[in-house]
């Protein structure tokens, strides 16, 4: 999917925008799920999940899934980590929604002494046109390959020059440039640049949706897959999805969860049989376990 023009700009910018792989009925599904699913929602009005308060129905929708598989991205991320050696982390919607949470000030998504395991990648479906107005993406090329203090200074000196704080979304780095970006394209970044998003000032909210992937030899999940997955997927996962859900029970050994617990298998779980029954139910729907409403 990717030139060596593009994969070179990776690289060295941190960021490449490519044509986007999916098609409109991919875009009319998400944006159905994101603006249907209103209830028990967050503050951007989407829909979360019981099991996970942070991630929505989407993650475990049986079409969303399926755009992970889509040959083109998979080929794509590979190119980017040079390998196959990477699994999903963790995928959410990323709105910015107008009085609420409509702004994201100066941030790299994960630290210094994590880029000793290796590169995360995230990818970005802006399923709606973005806009200085509306709160399109601002980012600062190479940030990714400096060492965190460097950019840390050149913001607080920027920001000193411009009267505001220094993580504020005010503050104009002089090499920052923004990415108006719409749903044709695919934004492809290092997950360790730093970036922030204008303040969307319009009335309408923002929506995106990202993917964000994993070196195998990172051992955090921050998501348990197998409490989202459809149980065929579970129970009998393709060798693609036993990798990029973590599923091999061998490299499920290795991996401690958010809270520092080792991650084991769903189904030596006490209750998994239970969760089974649920999983055939009516009260499960989409993949989501909707039993809450039903008590």
């Amino acid at each position: 999917m990717l030139t060596d023009e593009q994969l070179k700009h990776y690289h060295e910018h941190g960021y490449v925008v490519v044509p986007c792989p999916f098609d409109d009925d991919d875009r009319d599904h998400l944006m159905g799920l994101a603006m249907n699913n209103v209830d028990l929602s967050n503050a951007d009005g989407v829909r979360l999940s019981r099991l996970d308060p942070r991630y929505t129905v989407a993650d475990s929708h049986a079409r969303t899934l399926a755009l992970l598989e889509r040959p083109a991205l998979v080929e794509a991320v590979t190119e980017i980590f040079g390998g196959p050696d990477f699994r999903v982390l963790m995928a959410n919607w990323a709105n910015r929604t107008p009085g609420i949470k409509a702004l994201i000030n100066w941030h790299t998504d994960y630290q210094e002494p994590q880029r000793s395991l290796g590169s995360r990648v995230e990818v970005s479906w802006y399923l709606t046109p973005t806009s200085p107005e509306n709160g399109c993406l601002r980012l600062i090329p190479g940030s990714q390959n400096r060492p965190t203090r460097d950019t840390v200074k050149e913001l607080i000196n920027a920001g000193r020059g411009q009267a505001t704080h220094w993580r504020s979304c005010q503050t104009r780095h002089p090499d920052e440039i923004s990415l108006p970006l719409g749903a044709g394209d695919l934004l492809i970044r290092n997950g360790f640049i730093w970036h922030c998003t204008f303040e969307n000032t319009t009335d309408e909210i923002r929506y995106m949706y990202v993917w964000s992937y994993a070196p195998l030899a990172d051992t955090t999940m921050l998501v348990d897959y197998e409490l989202f997955l459809p149980t065929a997927i579970v129970e009998s996962p393709t060798p693609l999805q036993r990798r990029l859900f973590a599923l091999d029970e061998e490299y499920r050994a290795s991996l401690l969860d958010r809270f520092g617990q080792p991650v084991t298998p769903l189904r030596v779980r006490l209750g998994y049989e239970a969760d089974r029954e649920w999983r055939a139910s009516k009260y499960y729907v989409d993949s989501e376990d909707t039993r809450v409403e039903n008590l």
